[in-house]
């Protein structure tokens, strides 16, 4: 059970891009590099960070640019919610989540997207909105869901 008032659960927190990256003229030799724009966090890097995983700290705290997909809110107040986590709590985790990292709409032609997505490459509509998410914008997916442990475009971090 999680301290009310507090984040941490350690008891003491256009155009569719299809990969992860976005091109870039490299001025001096005139050729085509990709360049990495940034990081959507999955809402299990979330519960790790706020439990205390060491090994996701570093892609919370500094790694950069971050972003998270709304999708995540309803994850994160889902999983509050079965652990019977309190709402105050619930809520400073969500600032959390809006303080370190710009959080991305789902609009129609991202949920059509991900709607193409889902069983392609992820199996929950929610891992698909979140991969489209981040593909969108030229951005890698960082989780330790295993349902990522196969995609390309996703910085895997759980168990092998």
């Amino acid at each position: 059970m999680m301290p009310s008032g507090s984040c941490s659960m350690r008891g003491e927190g256009s155009a569719l891009q299809h990969s992860g990256f976005s091109p870039v003229q490299d001025r001096l030799s005139g050729t085509r590099r990709r360049i990495l724009i940034g990081f959507v966090l999955d809402t299990w890097v979330w519960v790790e960070y706020w439990r205390g995983n060491m090994a996701v700290r570093p892609w919370v705290e500094e790694q950069g640019p971050l972003f998270s997909s709304t999708i995540t809110f309803a994850e994160t107040a889902r999983y509050f919610t079965i652990q019977g986590i309190d709402p105050a709590t619930l809520l400073h985790c969500l600032d959390d989540i809006r303080t370190r990292s710009t959080v991305l709409p789902l609009d129609e032609q991202l949920a059509i997207f991900a709607g193409h997505l889902k069983n392609r490459e992820v199996e929950g509509i929610a891992d698909a909105i979140v991969l489209a998410t981040a593909r969108a914008g030229g951005h890698q997916v960082v989780t330790g869901d295993p349902h990522f442990r196969d995609v390309e475009d996703a910085v895997y971090l759980g168990k092998e």
